[in-house]
């Protein structure tokens, strides 16, 4: 909002700026608008002097009312261009996943065994069919195979 309005401002400045500098009293236009405003405060009953003041007073109104219509046109394209270009960083803008908080569990970690309790590259709780790879923490699904009767020994299958 800040930018806005300091932008309007100096733009303001600006295109009066411009403007005022395009206004002469040898101009037949200006001429011809200094003469229209003195007729109407003469009209209105105000003696010669005051309604050449108040005629060069209307006039320097016009020119600020038409920098400021000015500065408010380049105060809306510079807001639509900011505006356009945020609408494109929204589509480069990366997803950003955050772990479950201390205390709480993800979906996969509630149905999952917990994790072992000596390290190994592979450590499988013996009644569990799964197993934690100990590289990167996943639990994947195994089948022991081989020795009967007791804890699982054997090769591990996984699938």
């Amino acid at each position: 909002m800040a930018i806005s309005t300091t932008l309007l401002s100096r733009r303001a400045q600006t295109h009066q700026s411009a403007l005022v500098a395009h206004v002469n009293v040898w101009d037949p236009e200006t001429a011809e608008r200094l003469r229209q405003w003195t007729d109407h405060f003469l009209t209105r009953g105000a003696d010669t002097v005051t309604a050449g003041r108040q005629a060069m007073a209307m006039l320097y109104r016009e020119t600020q009312v038409q920098a400021q219509v000015l500065a408010f046109m380049d105060d809306f394209r510079v807001l639509a261009v900011m505006y356009a270009a945020l609408v494109l960083l929204v589509f480069m803008m990366r997803r950003v996943r955050t772990t479950p908080a201390q205390g709480t569990k993800s979906p996969t970690e509630v149905a999952s065994p917990p994790p072992p309790s000596k390290p190994s590259n592979v450590a499988c709780a013996p009644s569990r069919a799964a197993c934690r790879h100990a590289r990167n923490g996943t639990w994947r699904r195994v089948q022991m195979r081989g020795g009967g009767g007791g804890p699982a020994r054997g090769v591990l299958a996984v699938r």
